[in-house]
């Protein structure tokens, strides 16, 4: 990246020697121009920046990076309007259901560092990844922090799923799951760790959960949003 900034102000007869200062910097010296005998002084001129990066030092002008979880942030402006909206979740138990994953109708608002998601669980039949995939109610709320890069983590103590919603077994589930992705525009990707209590303790280490914005239009299937993980 490289920024120039010039200025001059006053009655400008020339700007001064430049200074070179480490990082790759230029910095043109404030010049004293009139008469420096002059019991009211002389006028000056402002400095003159030039700078560019210097090639021996990284460029930290990216936004994009790691966070402490692991996952990669990819700069977005928390609470932006594009990072609000309806989103397809698929969580995948993989301990237990690696192909078939619990699915959701999850809508999103970002800001003030939190990230809030009203989650509907979708019915599915056992084995199935598309059908019916109909909304069983009552939505239920999450929330959690989120950094200006859009990293999140959302405590869930008490998560229970409706056996209607179950593709593994059918039965009701109760856990306690915590969530950690990073939120884009367009959809969120992330892992899940915590404990499936009933009707049989599984750790849930090694999950995952990937999410695709849909804006009412119709369902994707999971394999479609593709999050790489």
């Amino acid at each position: 990246m490289r920024w120039t900034w010039i200025a001059c102000v006053g009655v400008a007869l020339g700007c001064g020697p430049a200074v070179e200062t480490p990082g790759g910097t230029e910095i043109e010296a404030e010049t004293e121009v009139g008469n420096p005998g002059s019991s009211s002084g002389g006028q000056t001129t402002s400095a003159t920046v030039v700078t560019e990066p210097n090639p021996t030092e990284p460029d930290t002008s990216s936004s994009e990076g790691t966070g402490s979880s692991g996952l990669t942030s990819v700069g977005v402006t928390t609470g932006a309007p594009s990072t609000d909206g309806e989103f397809f979740l698929a969580i995948y138990a993989n301990p237990v259901a690696p192909t078939t994953p619990f699915q959701f109708v999850a809508d999103v608002k970002a800001g003030d560092g939190q990230v809030v998601m009203l989650l509907t669980p979708l019915s599915l039949d056992i084995a199935s990844v598309d059908s019916p995939r109909e909304p069983v109610p009552p939505p239920f709320e999450v929330s959690g922090p989120i950094d200006s890069d859009g990293l999140f983590t959302i405590e869930i103590p008490n998560l229970s799923i409706p056996g209607s919603t179950n593709p593994v077994t059918g039965s009701d589930i109760e856990a306690s799951a915590t969530l950690e992705a990073v939120l884009e525009m367009d959809r969120f990707c992330g892992r899940v760790s915590g404990m499936i209590t009933v009707p049989a303790k599984i750790d849930l280490a090694g999950s995952t959960l990937e999410a695709v914005r849909i804006e009412g239009g119709p369902l994707p299937l999971p394999a479609q949003i593709d999050c790489g993980q």
